[in-house]
């Protein structure tokens, strides 16, 4: 039983939350996912449509999934009519036009690359490859000499796998799972996913116990007071 106003309780909390808070997961994720979107900008010539921007994300994140079990950009995929979306590159684009959630970012997406036309983007700075893993790059030049040279219909039936049909049959949300297991993940990486997976999970659980724990003993201290 834990006594009340007990240290280990509170400490645990501030922990937990210093390193989770949504703010910084949220700017260390924007800054990834830009560096990376950048990367392939520069590499297509600097300029280059949305749609098949998302569509090398997608290859590269599972060429890495295959590979080490997680994406470049610690992102998520829905899946669309015309293929997997990253919905934070999806967000960081919404923002350019002064929609969505990341839009108070736009200031800040905007040093990296603008909205050119409709459909496009445009880079206006170099690489930083201090911001980008070698591994990264590597997997997304092996990515653009694959399918770089692709259209829109070609790219869009290229991604149209069994991870995204999966989807499109729920709730259009793409399990990372499926991305791996879709491109022949070897059962060594999908078991380490459904291990971080159990992590993160149980992270998560810790956390919000931890939190119900400090508001039950500050409820207890009010009424005492």
């Amino acid at each position: 039983m834990v006594c009340d106003n007990s240290p280990l309780i509170v400490n645990l909390l501030e922990v937990f939350t210093a390193k989770t808070t949504d703010t910084m997961l949220i700017n260390d994720t924007i800054e990834d996912a830009l560096h990376t979107v950048l990367y392939i900008l520069n590499q297509m010539g600097g300029v280059c449509d949305k749609h098949k921007i998302c569509k090398v994300l997608y290859f590269a994140d599972q060429k890495f999934l295959v590979k080490w079990g997680d994406t470049i950009t610690d992102g998520d995929y829905n899946a669309y009519k015309y293929g997997p979306v990253p919905n934070l590159t999806l967000g960081l684009i919404k923002a350019l036009d002064r929609t969505g959630t990341l839009v108070s970012f736009k200031n800040e997406i905007e040093q990296f690359f603008i909205k050119e036309g409709k459909n496009d983007l445009r880079s206006v700075r170099a690489t930083d490859f201090d911001e980008i893993s070698e591994a990264a790059v590597k997997t997304i030049n092996e990515v653009i000499l694959e399918h770089g040279g692709k259209n829109f219909d070609q790219l869009t039936n290229d991604t149209h796998g069994k991870a995204w049909q999966n989807a499109r049959k729920t709730n259009n949300k793409i399990k990372l799972m499926d991305i791996a297991e879709e491109a022949g993940a070897s059962e060594a990486v999908i078991d380490y996913m459904k291990v971080v997976r159990e992590n993160e999970a149980a992270f998560d659980a810790l956390i919000k116990s931890v939190k119900l724990e400090k508001v039950s003993l500050e409820s207890k201290s009010t009424v005492k007071a």
